[in-house]
């Protein structure tokens, strides 16, 4: 319900107009013109002012002997608070009457803006860091299993952890005794023999580094 800036004609005298010294209100409102006597004519005028952030409707008004009327005030600039003068004139302005008029603005009320508390705080460096530096990390940047180095001696003493050892030795023995034996050998058919191991010792030795 909008508020009502009411004004008197007609009740004290003849085209008399009694009016507030000053009104005060929100948004739009009502001006309501209250004759108590014979049939006036009546204007209204906002001044340049609040002409600005409000219009009347209608600035002549005709009331009929003991008529009561209401004039729509507008108010379309209810962002700024505005202040000024109303105008209300009888009988062509025989007798007028200036209200100080105050067109607060109109302030809605926002709900709060909600804030996490966790975002004030700083991230957790702890944390970063053991992701970091895992448990399986390795400084070296390789992984848990075993280094270029580590295959290569493998491969070399004939299997990890000298499992090959005792095979690699006793395929060199072979070699060495086979070597001898073609040597000292003077039958055909053992030479073909000792050369045939000597082969196969040279493939198992192979075999074994691979």
């Amino acid at each position: 319900m909008s508020d009502t800036l009411t004004v008197a004609i007609n009740r004290t005298r003849l085209h008399s107009v009694e009016t507030p010294d000053g009104f005060e209100t929100t948004g739009s409102f009502d001006i309501e013109l209250e004759n108590h006597g014979e049939a006036v004519h009546v204007h209204v005028h906002l001044d340049d002012a609040l002409s600005e952030a409000a219009s009347v409707e209608g600035i002549n008004h005709h009331l009929r002997p003991g008529a009561t009327k209401r004039i729509p005030v507008a108010v379309h600039d209810d962002e700024r608070s505005v202040s000024g003068r109303l105008k209300v004139a009888a009988a062509y302005g025989a007798e007028t009457r200036y209200v100080d008029l105050s067109l607060r603005a109109v302030r809605p009320t926002k709900p709060p803006v909600e804030v996490d508390a966790a975002l004030g705080k700083p991230a957790n460096r702890e944390h970063g860091s053991r992701l970091g530096s895992g448990s399986g990390a390795n400084p070296s940047g390789s992984s848990g299993s075993a280094g270029s180095g580590d295959v290569l001696s493998a491969g070399v003493f004939g299997g990890r952890d000298g499992v090959g050892r005792p095979a690699a030795a006793l395929g060199v023995l072979v070699v060495l005794l086979a070597v001898l034996a073609v040597v000292t050998i003077d039958s055909p058919l053992l030479l073909v023999g000792a050369v045939a191991v000597l082969v196969g010792a040279v493939v198992a030795g192979y075999v074994s580094l691979r």
